[in-house]
C-alpha cells in the first residue's frame, strides 16, 4: 500500500480530509484542486443536514472542516445518492463495467455495443501495425463486421434467445 492507498484505513475523516479524497487528491498536501471548495461545502452541508453522519466542532460560530469528522461509510452512500460511483471511495467499482449494466442509471446501449465489438476485434498492435503502414480499409471492413455480429449478439442476450 502507498499513497493514497493508506487513507482507505481511515473509518472516520475530516471534512477537509474527504473533500481531498473525493477531488482524488492526497489530504497531507497543501494543495487546494479544483473542485475541493464545491465538494467541502456539499459535504459539509450533507453533514449540517443530517445526510452524512459525523460530529460537527465548532470555533466562534464558524465549523473547524479539519476537526469535524465524518463517518466514511456513510460519505459512501451519500456519494452514491448524489450519482458519484466512482473515484477513491469505490476501487472496487471502478475497476468493473458497471456502465455496461442495463440497471445503471448512466447505461448507453450503444456505448454497450460499441465495448462488447470492441472487446472482440482481437489484437491491437496488430491494428496498429496496419494503421501504421495505411492499410486501415481492411482494418475498418474488419471492424465494422465484428460490431454487426457484436451488436447482433448483444441484442440476442437481451432478448433471451
Amino acid at each position: 500500500m502507498e499513497g493514497l492507498e493508506l487513507w482507505r484505513l481511515r473509518d472516520l475523516l475530516t471534512v477537509h480530509e474527504a473533500a481531498m479524497l473525493v477531488v482524488g487528491t492526497d489530504p497531507s498536501g497543501e494543495a487546494r484542486p479544483t473542485g475541493y471548495e464545491a465538494v467541502k461545502g456539499a459535504i459539509l452541508s450533507a453533514v449540517l443536514n443530517d445526510q452524512i453522519e459525523g460530529n460537527v466542532v465548532s470555533d466562534f460560530g464558524d465549523i473547524d472542516v479539519h476537526r469535524t469528522e465524518i463517518v466514511v461509510a456513510s460519505l459512501r452512500t451519500w456519494l452514491k445518492r448524489r450519482g458519484i460511483g466512482n473515484g477513491f471511495f469505490f476501487p472496487e467499482e471502478t475497476a468493473g463495467l458497471d456502465f455496461l449494466d442495463p440497471k445503471n442509471p448512466r447505461y448507453a446501449r450503444k456505448l454497450a455495443a460499441t465495448v462488447f465489438a470492441w472487446r472482440g476485434t482481437g489484437d491491437p498492435a496488430a491494428h496498429s501495425r496496419e494503421i501504421a503502414k495505411g492499410s486501415t480499409q481492411g482494418l475498418a471492413s474488419r471492424t465494422r463486421k465484428r460490431i454487426w455480429s457484436a451488436q447482433k449478439e448483444w441484442k440476442a442476450k437481451r432478448r433471451g434467445d
